[in-house]
C-alpha cells in the first residue's frame, strides 16, 4: 500500500529534530518535513497532503498517511497540543474523508498522528504537574473527540530516564532515529505494530527509548569534499607562490615576446621606409649628388672649396615646393603607418594573452605562474626604461614647421670654422715665394762661394802656359778642372731646388693641419647629409615630421605593450590572490566542522570531533576512527592531489581565458567539482570495505552487550494497586541495520543474551539503530510511577458529560 509521511517540527525543539533527521532519511517524495507552530501545522499540513496523496495514485492502491508530530509539552501556551490535534484531523477527516474515513475500526484506519512529546523529568514538582496536565488536555480530546479519531499514540521521551540522564544532543538523536526508523521500515511487522491505533481499552501512552550506532555519513561527506577541496587548493597555491631560483627562467619563460619585434616596423619595415623616403623626396637633395670623395688641395681656399663642393653647404631641410599629389601621398604613407600601429597594437595584445594562456592556462595547472610573472615583469621593466630613455631624447621632440630643430644642420658650423682657419690663396703664394726666394737665394750664395777659386792658391800655382812645361811633342796640356760658367750653373740650379723644396715644407708647415682639419669637417658633413638622405636623420622639415610621427606610435605601442602586460600581470595577481582567499576559506570551513588543524595528508585527520559527542546511547560505529579518515581519503576519484589541482584549473578555467574569469573564483563551481570528487562515498558503503567491517562488527559486539540497560523508560508506571501497570509489547527492542553487514551483524545480535528483532534496510549508510518501546499506558499510571498526582482521567470526563 503506497504510503505518505509528513513529519512536523513544532517550535524550536521541532526544529532542531528535523535537522538531525537530514542525517538519517535519504531524500523521497513520500516524505514531507515541515518546521511551523501548532496553530500553523493545519494549513501546512493540507498544502502538502495533495502533492503527497496524488504521487501515491500511481500505485494503484489505498493510500495511507503517518503523522509524527515532535513537541517540547511545556514550549508554547497549554491548549497548543490540542490545537495541533483538532486542525490536522479537520484536514484528514474533512477534505479527504473519502480516502482515510473515520468510521472504520482501530485496525483498519489508514491514517494516524503521533505526537513524540518531550517531557521534563517525572518527579514531583511544577513542571512534571504542568506537563502532565497538558498531555491530560490530550487524552480529554480524544476520549471526547466526535470528528476524526487520528491521534494514535503520544510517545514520551524525556532526557530523564530510569538509568540516568540523557544530553541535550542525545535526546534529539533518539527522537530522530525513532522517526527515521519508523518511516523506512513502516512496512515490516515491528514498526506496523507501533503504527497502528490501538483498541479503546488500552492507553495512547507510549515510551520509547532509542540508541544508534552511527558514522554520520552527511558530516562525512561534506568534510570530505572540503578536505579535498583544501587539498586541491593548497597544492595550487604553493605553485603560484613558489619563488623563482633562476631570473633567466623568467626570460624563457616569455621568450615567445619579442618587443622589438613590435616596434620593428616602425624603423626598418617597409611604411617607415615608405614614410622616410617619401619625407625626404620634398628635400633639395638626394644621394647621388653628394661627393663620394672629398679632397683638399695646398692652394684651396673658402671660396675654391665651396665652389668645388657646394651641395655640402646648402641646407638639409631646404624642401621643394609641395604639390597636390605629394600631399596625398603623404597621407596615404601616414595611414599606412597607423594601419601598422594598429595591427602591431592587435598582435602584441594577442601575443601576451597566448603567452599566459598557453603557459599558465588549463594545461599546465598554473605551474608555470611564477616564471612567467618574472618574465612579463621584466619586459615592463625594460619598457619602461625605453620608454623614459626616449623621452629623453631630442630625436622624439615634436617639430615645429615654422622653426627648423637643432641640429638640422649637423656639422655645417664646423666646416665653417674649420674654413676660416685657412689662409688665402695670395697670402699663400706670397708666403710661399718668399720663403722659395729666400731659401734658393741662400743656397746661390752658398754655391758660388764654394765653386769660386781662392787668389792664394791662383798664385801658387805653376803656369802652364810657359815653356818649361809644354810637352814634347810642342803641345800645350789641357785644363784640369770645371770652367766657371760650369760651376755657376750648378750652383744656381742647386738653390733653385732648394728653393722648391723649401716652400713645398713651408707649404706643408702652414697649411697641411688646417686642410686635413677641413676634409675632416667636410667628410662629416657629407655623411650626416647620407643620412640625412636616406631618412636616417635629419631631414627637411617635412621629414622631420614624418619620422616624429614615426617616433610617436613607438611611444604608442610601448605603452600599448605595457598596458598588455600590466593587464596580464594583473590578472596573474588576481588569479594568485583568488586562490589564497579560496585556501582560506577552505581551511576555515574545515575549522568549523571541527578539523582544527588539517594533517599533511588527508588520511591523518582525526575524525572525531565532526562526528560529534557520543555517549552511552549514541556512539561512532567503528571503534579506531584512523581507519575511517584513511578510507575516505581513498574513495576520492582522483587520489594524486597534483593531478586533482590540474583538474580544478582545467574545469575553472574560463573559456575566454584568464582576461574573463581568474579559476577557481566560482565557490559553486567549486562545491560542484568537490562533491564530484568525492561522489563515491555515496556509491560504495563503508560496510563493503571487509576491513571496515569486520571493525564495525567488534565495535558492535560491544556495544549491544551494554546499552540494553541504558535503553529504560521515563518511569515504572504503576495502577490503582501499585502494581506495574498493564501495557502491551513492554520493553519490546528491535534493530535496525543495514542489509549490506547482515553476514557479519547477524551473527552479533544472535550471540547477544537479549532477544533482538532485527529488521534489515537496504539501505547503505552505515547505520544501526536499537529501538525500544513500551505502549498502551493510560496517563493516571504514568502520573502514579512518577509519584504526581493523576490528572482527572479522560474516561471519568467524557462519562461526566454523558
Amino acid at each position: 500500500m503506497p504510503a505518505s509521511t509528513v513529519i512536523l517540527g513544532i517550535g524550536r525543539l521541532g526544529r532542531d529534530v528535523i535537522a538531525r533527521l537530514a542525517n538519517f532519511l535519504d531524500p523521497s517524495e513520500s516524505v514531507r518535513c515541515i518546521e511551523c507552530s501548532a496553530r500553523e501545522a493545519g494549513p501546512r499540513v493540507e498544502a502538502v497532503l495533495e502533492d503527497l496523496l496524488r504521487a501515491g495514485k500511481t500505485q494503484g492502491s489505498s493510500p495511507r498517511l503517518d503523522l509524527f508530530a515532535f513537541v517540547d509539552v511545556l514550549e508554547g501556551s497549554e491548549g497548543d497540543m490540542v490545537e495541533l490535534c483538532s486542525q490536522t484531523a479537520q484536514v484528514v477527516g474533512g477534505k479527504y474523508a473519502v480516502l482515510f474515513p473515520s468510521n472504520l475500526p482501530p485496525e483498519q484506519r489508514n491514517a494516524a498522528l503521533h505526537i513524540i512529546a518531550v517531557m521534563p523529568a517525572l518527579a514531583p514538582g511544577p513542571s512534571a504537574e504542568a506537563a502532565l496536565a497538558r498531555l491530560a488536555r490530550v487524552d480529554r480530546w480524544a476520549a471526547t473527540n466526535q470528528g476524526h479519531p487520528l491521534l494514535s499514540r503520544v510517545w514520551l521521551v524525556s532526557r530523564h530516564t530510569t538509568a540516568g540522564t540523557l544530553s541535550d544532543e542525545s535526546l534529539l538523536i533518539s527522537c530522530a532515529s525513532f522517526a527515521s526508523a519508523f518511516v523506512v521500515l513502516r512496512d515490516e511487522d515491528p514498526v506496523t505494530q507501533r503504527l497502528g491505533h490501538l483498541s479503546p481499552e488500552d492507553g495512547k501512552f507510549a515510551f520509547l527509548s532509542a540508541a544508534s550506532l552511527d558514522l554520520r555519513e552527511s558530516r562525512i561527506r561534506k568534510y570530505a569534499a572540503l578536505r579535498t577541496g583544501y587539498d586541491g587548493l593548497r597544492t595550487l597555491v604553493e605553485r603560484v607562490t613558489r619563488p623563482v631560483s633562476d631570473p633567466s627562467l623568467g626570460a624563457q619563460a616569455v621568450s615567445s615576446l619579442s618587443p622589438a619585434r613590435w616596434l620593428a616596423p616602425f624603423d626598418d619595415g617597409a611604411p617607415a621606409d615608405d614614410c622616410r623616403k617619401l619625407g625626404m623626396s620634398f628635400s633639395g637633395m638626394s644621394i647621388p649628388d653628394l661627393p663620394v670623395r672629398i679632397e683638399v688641395r695646398p692652394f684651396d681656399d673658402d671660396a675654391s672649396i665651396r665652389s668645388r663642393y657646394g651641395i655640402l653647404f646648402r641646407s638639409a631641410s631646404e624642401e621643394r615646393p609641395r604639390t597636390g599629389v605629394d600631399t596625398a601621398q603623404l597621407d596615404q604613407a601616414l595611414r599606412s603607418v597607423d594601419r601598422a600601429e594598429a595591427e602591431a597594437t592587435v598582435e602584441l595584445s594577442r601575443a601576451v594573452a597566448n603567452l599566459v594562456e598557453t603557459e599558465v592556462g588549463r594545461t599546465t595547472g598554473l605551474r608555470r605562474l611564477p616564471e612567467v610573472e618574472l618574465g612579463l615583469k621584466q619586459i615592463a621593466a625594460s619598457l619602461r626604461d625605453q620608454q623614459l630613455a626616449a623621452s629623453s631624447s631630442s630625436g622624439i621632440v615634436r617639430v615645429d614647421p615654422q622653426a627648423a630643430a637643432p641640429g638640422a644642420e649637423p656639422f655645417l658650423a664646423e666646416v665653417e670654422a674649420s674654413l676660416e682657419d685657412l689662409p688665402s690663396k695670395r697670402g699663400l703664394r706670397g708666403w710661399t715665394a718668399a720663403v722659395a726666394l729666400g731659401v734658393a737665394t741662400i743656397g746661390l750664395v752658398a754655391g758660388m762661394r764654394i765653386t769660386v777659386t781662392p787668389p792664394s792658391v791662383s798664385a801658387n800655382q805653376p803656369n802652364f802656359s810657359t815653356p818649361a812645361f809644354a810637352s814634347a811633342s810642342g803641345f800645350a796640356a789641357a785644363p784640369a778642372g770645371p770652367s766657371m760658367l760650369q760651376e755657376q750653373a750648378i750652383s744656381w740650379s742647386v738653390a733653385l731646388v732648394a728653393g722648391l723644396v723649401a716652400a713645398g715644407v713651408a707649404m706643408g708647415l702652414v697649411t697641411g693641419r688646417a686642410r686635413k682639419r677641413v676634409q675632416e669637417q667636410l667628410e662629416r658633413r657629407r655623411d650626416a647629409l647620407m643620412d640625412a638622405a636616406s631618412g636616417r636623420t635629419g631631414g627637411s622639415t617635412t621629414k622631420q615630421q614624418a619620422e616624429a610621427q614615426l617616433q610617436l606610435r613607438k611611444r604608442r605601442l610601448r605603452l600599448a605593450a605595457l598596458s598588455a602586460t600590466d593587464h596580464a600581470l594583473s590578472h596573474l595577481a588576481v588569479a594568485r590572490a583568488t586562490l589564497l582567499d579560496a585556501h582560506a576559506r577552505q581551511l576555515q570551513e574545515l575549522r568549523d566542522i571541527g578539523i582544527k588543524s588539517p594533517a599533511a595528508n588527508a588520511s591523518g585527520d582525526n575524525l572525531g570531533p565532526i562526528l560529534g559527542a557520543t555517549d552511552v546511547l549514541h556512539d561512532v560505529l567503528l571503534p579506531d576512527l584512523s581507519l575511517l579518515s584513511d578510507w575516505v581519503a581513498r574513495r576520492r576519484r582522483i587520489t594524486d592531489n597534483e593531478l586533482w589541482a590540474d583538474r580544478l584549473v582545467e574545469e575553472t578555467w574560463s573559456e575566454r581565458g584568464i582576461a574573463e574569469d581568474v579559476p577557481c573564483a566560482d565557490p559553486g563551481r567549486m562545491d560542484k567539482l568537490c562533491s564530484w570528487q568525492v561522489d563515491p562515498l555515496e556509491e560504495v558503503s563503508v560496510l563493503g570495505d571487509a576491513q571496515m567491517l569486520e571493525a564495525a562488527s567488534v565495535k558492535l559486539r560491544g556495544f549491544v552487550g551494554q546499552v540494553a540497560e541504558a535503553l529504560a523508560p521515563i518511569c515504572q508506571p504503576r495502577d490503582l494497586h501499585g502494581d506495574p501497570a498493564r501495557g502491551i509489547r513492554l520493553a519490546s527492542l528491535f534493530a535496525v541495520a543495514p542489509q549490506i553487514a547482515r553476514g557479519s551483524f547477524d551473527a552479533v545480535f544472535r550471540s547477544s543474551e537479549r532477544n533482538i528483532s532485527v529488521l534489515w534496510t537496504r539501505s547503505q549508510a552505515a547505520r544501526v539503530l536499537l529501538i525500544r518501546t513500551w505502549e498502551g499506558y493510560r496517563l493516571d499510571d504514568i502520573a502514579r510511577g512518577s509519584g504526581i498526582r493523576p490528572p482527572e482521567r479522560a474516561t471519568d470526563t467524557a462519562r461526566g458529560a454523558s
